[in-house]
């Protein structure tokens, strides 16, 4: 029978529990230690800290270096070309649709979909649609 772990044991959770332990040791150490002994003790304790916190903090940007990147597989590069001077016009008009809303409509509309059904999913007004469908054509002509 598989044991099955709710925190999976990683070399992140082991230098948690070493300062942990080291913290409670220093706690130990220091009430038990003679009075004249209590500055050497704070101050080996202290560098024994600091060494455990960089130790730590290395382990964490090793970490950080090895993840590999989440890339979305078949993910194509962003087209250039965004309409900005016939979008703009738009963007000032009352009620203009949010300016991320217009750049995933030109994103649709230049892997091909048509202006009905960018205003349809993406809630834009038909001529808005119209005008980024037929900037995507031009563009690929060119």
């Amino acid at each position: 029978m598989t044991r099955m772990h709710l925190y999976p044991w990683s070399r992140r959770g082991a230098a948690l529990t070493g300062v942990l332990m080291l913290l409670v040791l220093e706690g130990v150490a220091l009430a038990t230690a003679p009075a004249d002994l209590n500055g050497f003790l704070c101050g080996v304790l202290l560098g024994s800290s600091t060494a455990a916190l960089v130790l730590v903090a290395v382990l964490e940007r090793t970490r950080r270096r090895n993840e590999p990147r989440l890339t979305v597989p078949g993910a194509r590069p962003l087209p250039d070309g965004f309409p900005m001077d016939r979008v703009r016009p738009v963007l000032l008009g009352p009620g203009a649709p949010r300016l991320n809303l217009l750049y995933t409509g030109w994103l649709f509309a230049t892997d091909g979909r048509d202006a009905s059904w960018i205003s349809r999913h993406l809630g834009l007004p038909a001529d808005t649609a119209r005008l980024l469908t037929d900037a995507a054509r031009e563009r690929a002509a060119h």
